[in-house]
């Protein structure tokens, strides 16, 4: 459907050397929203979730060097992928493992968009199919960080054609 609209489409390979992104942005998220979010974590445990108990407790943990570490270890990953948008306007990924979940009490597992969160890079989720249980399915553009406008631009284009 996109090369069909004149989009010229390729495979990326990310970088080689970048860590494991998923992991690496629940360790700065958990010690962030540990410290963030210390009064409710402190005075109020009972009104939280049993996840959001371990998330906290788990950012606890994690020490101000490693924390420190970690930013610069996610700083370098973003240079390095920051490269790619040299050649390419955006980048398509999935957003999630398969259509979104019923109800309201959770949105599904993040797990394709932890990375482009930790590293700062705006996104778009384009729903543009529906699964067995007729649920959103979609994907996700990703902008070169500071390009929001022409991600949204992308992304608007993208859509049109997918939605057809």
């Amino acid at each position: 459907m996109l090369a069909a609209g004149s989009a010229a489409l390729a495979d990326v390979d990310l970088p080689q050397a970048l860590p494991d992104l998923v992991s690496l942005q629940k360790d700065v998220m958990s010690f962030e929203m540990a410290r963030a979010l210390s009064h409710e974590r402190v005075r109020h445990p009972d009104r939280l979730s049993e996840a959001l108990r371990l998330l906290f407790r788990e950012g606890a943990v994690i020490t101000g060097e490693a924390h420190a570490a970690h930013l610069a270890a996610a700083t370098a990953a973003a240079r390095s992928v920051d490269a790619l948008f040299a050649s390419f306007d955006v980048l398509i990924a999935p957003s999630a493992t398969g259509e979104a979940p019923a109800g309201t009490d959770a949105t599904g597992d993040p797990v394709f968009c932890r990375g482009w969160t930790l590293l700062g890079l705006p996104c778009v989720h384009l729903p543009f199919a529906q699964g067995r249980h007729g649920l959103p399915i979609g994907l996700q553009c990703i902008g070169c960080a500071g390009d929001d406008h022409r991600l949204l631009a992308a992304a608007n284009w993208i859509f049109e054609r997918l939605t057809r």
